[in-house]
């Protein structure tokens, strides 16, 4: 799965473009939200410290499949810096 997000900070644009892996949990999490269960290609731990680090909110657009080239492409056509974890 490919997980993306587009925020504006002081230096401009930014696109966050991760890969992951969807995990089937087998049932919902108990919330009343839409959530994924989602392994990611680095620790959890460091990967959610660089992602505050950067400046993310944890609002995210998720879709099924690999997309992180189309993303990439996206955003070098737009000029926006990007943030990737593949």
């Amino acid at each position: 799965m490919t997980i993306g997000h587009l925020i504006i900070d002081a230096e401009g644009y930014k696109m966050l473009i991760v890969r992951g892996e969807a995990l089937d949990f087998g049932h919902n999490i108990p919330c009343e939200e839409i959530t994924a269960v989602v392994k990611f290609p680095v620790p959890i731990k460091a990967f959610l410290a660089a992602l505050i680090k950067e400046g993310f909110a944890h609002h995210c657009i998720i879709a099924y499949g690999d997309l992180t080239e189309e993303l990439s492409q996206v955003a070098d056509f737009m000029g926006i810096r990007k943030v990737t974890y593949l």
